[in-house]
């Protein structure tokens, strides 16, 4: 455990400044990507319709809802 201390310690004194600040803009310019990335994914899940249409080829059967539509747009 005295050698897991003495290496965290001496990991710790080889960051200075410009290790530190460069590893804070890295962060931000990963979290932009991921935010647009985020965006999109949203958008396109949003827009993501499912058409259901029932098998039967009558229009006066019910499909399994228990109404007269042969077919919905159900959005996800």
């Amino acid at each position: 455990m005295a050698d897991v201390k003495r290496l965290l310690e001496e990991g710790l004194n080889n960051i200075n400044q410009l290790k530190w600040k460069n590893c804070v803009e890295h962060i931000m310019k990963e979290e932009q990507k991921l935010n647009r990335l985020d965006d999109s994914i949203d958008k396109t899940v949003d827009s993501f319709i499912i058409n259901v249409t029932d098998s039967c080829t009558s229009s006066s059967s019910e499909n399994d809802w228990g109404t007269d539509t042969d077919e919905r747009d159900i959005l996800v």
